[in-house]
């Protein structure tokens, strides 16, 4: 008797330090450093048609795959141009929401916005933007979008945008 309580001894003995490894349904979510990260799991409410203007060397970092990757990620349907020539033609054939450019770009941009079908709301994208900067962009455009923002905070403001233009939609 004595040596099968000794044995059941020894295997609760083993068997409970390792049962903390056995997880409920949820309980993985609550360990430190596993889980969803926020950058994963941001669906965005307002899923947009985002067409890119990114002409080399001004406004390189929006055609950058990760940024693109982001977007599309988060459900956007994203198309980035780099040349005048082609953005006649992508407006010319698709329907986009929102058209995102650099600051320098955006006349141009929406000189080319007011050509299309379908209209999509310009939004410039300030990189590293002075005071004067800022507020010229605000006299003109909806500014909220910083290539410097985190991912969160860039698909927010465009969930924001797409959110007040669904509203006038429906006005």
């Amino acid at each position: 008797m004595r040596r099968v309580l000794c044995a059941a001894a020894l295997t609760l003995a083993a068997v409970i330090p390792a049962s903390d490894q056995l997880a409920a349904c949820g309980d993985k979510f609550l360990l430190v450093g596993w889980g969803v990260k926020p950058r994963q799991m941001y669906a965005a409410i307002h899923p947009a048609s985002i067409l890119i203007y990114a002409r080399p060397g001004t406004s390189a970092a929006l055609g950058d795959p990760k940024f693109v990757a982001t977007l599309t990620r988060a459900g956007h349907k994203v198309s980035v141009v780099q040349d005048e020539e082609r953005l006649n033609q992508v407006l010319g054939a698709g329907k986009f929401d929102l058209a995102l450019t650099d600051l320098r770009s955006a006349p141009a941009l929406a000189g080319h916005v007011t050509t299309a079908l379908v209209k999509p709301l310009t939004l410039p994208v300030l990189n590293k933007p002075s005071k004067a900067e800022t507020d010229a962009c605000r006299q003109q455009y909806t500014c909220e979008l910083k290539l410097s923002d985190r991912p969160d905070q860039f698909l927010r403001a465009i969930d924001g945008v797409m959110k007040a233009k669904t509203r006038k939609k429906t006005t």
